[in-house]
């Protein structure tokens, strides 16, 4: 069932997702990700990293670590100021790894939010424990490429698949999703929705917004891994 405006009416059980922001996070990405994930009846909660942010969130992260609660998908928005806080972020770092330690549960970073996972992959030993493959497709904001790169490699992904001609890239099963920008948002916002919900929910939301027909088969602008973890 879906309202005229495009937005599915809620259903039991409906997905969680989780959005931290921060001061200098990039509001087309964060805005454009929420809409399109409540569009598809996904309960979105807002989090703030402890801070002044221009966007106004639900709660404070800090709130949201202490109530314990679990999120299906936890979605970074790129900004370099934004990323950087992120980076230096140690309640960041330990929610990334918890989201990583749950098989049930997906982690999305966009344009320079990677970083985070980068740094994270470090201060939490995520290769080691296998967290993380040894070898990972993934991309960001060209600007942050090599960055992100030696912060992997350094954490010990000994084969850092960069994809600078992917829009989106998928990995760990579908559980770790990055693309490259605000021009972007879309299919990342969308491949957020397919993952969580299905490719039938993807379109069904996809359809009233009228994307651009280059859009409309996700699998041209997807790069989908099928890299594998030892344990």
């Amino acid at each position: 069932m879906t309202a005229g405006d495009g937005v599915t009416a809620p259903r039991p059980n409906p997905k969680s997702a989780l959005v931290v922001v921060a001061d200098g996070s990039e509001e087309m990405e964060a805005v454009i990700t929420i809409d399109v994930l409540r569009r598809a009846a996904i309960i979105v909660t807002v989090a703030g990293l402890d801070g002044a942010v221009r966007l106004v969130p639900d709660a404070s992260l800090s709130t949201i670590v202490a109530s314990a609660k679990k999120f299906d998908i936890i979605v970074f928005p790129g900004g370099l100021g934004g990323a950087k806080a992120f980076q230096l972020s140690g309640t960041v770092h330990s929610l990334i790894h918890t989201q990583l330690a749950d098989p049930t549960r997906t982690l999305a970073f966009i344009c320079a939010a990677p970083l985070a996972l980068g740094t994270a992959a470090s201060t939490q030993s995520l290769v080691k424990p296998n967290l993380l493959p040894a070898k990972l497709p993934i991309t960001s904001h060209p600007s942050v490429k090599d960055e992100v790169v030696a912060l992997l490699t350094k954490a010990g992904v000994t084969a850092v698949d960069y994809k600078d001609d992917a829009r989106v890239v998928v990995a760990l099963n579908g559980r770790l999703i990055t693309s490259r920008g605000p021009g972007t948002t879309f299919e990342f916002a969308l491949e957020i929705v397919r993952q969580l919900c299905g490719e039938e929910k993807r379109n069904e939301v996809a359809g009233p917004m009228l994307m651009h027909p280059a859009m409309e088969d996700w699998s041209k602008a997807v790069f989908v891994g099928n890299e594998e973890i030892m344990n």
